[in-house]
């Protein structure tokens, strides 16, 4: 199916390429943060955006290697067409337990 400029297109959160950008996403996240000893577990939803580059919104579960805790993440990936870098904003918080 093709996509349309500006609209946003569900994914399958199970590609590959999602994962590694997760993974890419969390390790600027334990940059920025001090966080270490992070890994993606799952990512849950993945869409893309095709405006001026390709937008990837990410919606994952990462956990510490000791798996003490569990955080949930999104992530925003915009890789534009010219050769600039891609930008990636990346938020992760402890989910709510019930």
């Amino acid at each position: 199916m093709a996509q349309l400029v500006g609209q946003e297109v569900v994914k399958d959160p199970h590609d590959p390429k999602y994962y590694a950008l997760a993974a890419e996403s969390l390790e600027q996240y334990q940059e920025q943060t001090g966080h270490r000893n992070l890994a993606v577990l799952e990512v849950r939803r993945a869409t893309e955006q095709l405006v001026a580059g390709l937008i990837t919104r990410l919606i994952f579960d990462a956990q510490s290697l000791d798996q003490n805790y569990l955080l949930l993440c999104n992530s925003k990936i915009f890789e534009p067409l010219d050769s600039s870098p891609k930008e990636i904003t990346v938020n992760c918080e402890r989910p709510l337990l019930r």
